[in-house]
């Protein structure tokens, strides 16, 4: 696999452990000679194999934990890209989404959950991964690769594993960003002409 200088690796996998337990071989190719691990993980996920050697009851955290030790294990430094009041923002808003199913979810509520998963969380993760080189992989669910390959501009020799373009969600995630700065410019007007109101004549 020749591999883009300056510029990590993308391992692109869904965290399911069966998932991850067909790509590992990859994976320990991957991290060869590598220096950092950025994973789609809470830093509280990371600590506990670290530091208590154990993992989430969660299988889908699990999952990437295991890859998280994977890494420990090759002298890899491992960083969390999660962010936990983004994640809780998620759990929140997407909680009854779970219970009644998507497909019957309240389309404000669904904008909302899209714009979080999709717009500030990955906004997120690309400020932790400015500047990062060929010296790191980074680990995410496809459902994030496309947009953060995209955006990083890494091309497709150092991406490992498939893309999901999710475009519908972020089609409604886009239209939510939209109302979101529509509401910050109206308060920020209605905040101004509230100090006009106030200013001494």
């Amino acid at each position: 696999m020749a591999i883009r200088p300056n510029k990590p690796i993308l391992f692109s996998v869904d965290h399911e452990p069966d998932d991850v337990r067909i790509a590992i071989s990859k994976f320990r190719e991957a991290i060869a000679g590598k220096k950092f691990l950025f994973i789609e993980l809470l830093p509280e996920e990371v600590e506990l194999v670290l530091k208590k050697h154990e993992y989430s009851s969660m299988r889908s955290v699990e999952a990437y934990q295991r890859l998280a030790s994977e890494a420990m294990t090759g002298g890899l430094k491992v960083i969390a890209l999660d962010n936990k009041k983004f994640v809780d923002e998620i759990k929140r808003i997407t909680s009854t989404a779970y219970i009644v199913g998507w497909s019957h979810f309240d389309a404000s509520a669904k904008r909302s959950a899209y714009y979080q998963i999709y717009i500030k969380r990955e906004k997120a993760w690309l400020r932790k991964l400015e500047g990062v080189g060929s010296n790191a992989v980074v680990v995410m669910n496809p459902g994030h690769s496309a947009e953060i390959a995209k955006q990083l501009k890494i091309p497709k020799e150092n991406i490992i594993g498939s893309l999901w373009h999710r475009k519908k969600a972020r089609a409604l995630a886009g239209k939510e960003a939209v109302r979101v700065q529509a509401a910050r410019i109206e308060r920020k007007k209605v905040k101004a002409k509230m100090r006009s109101v106030h200013l001494p004549k």
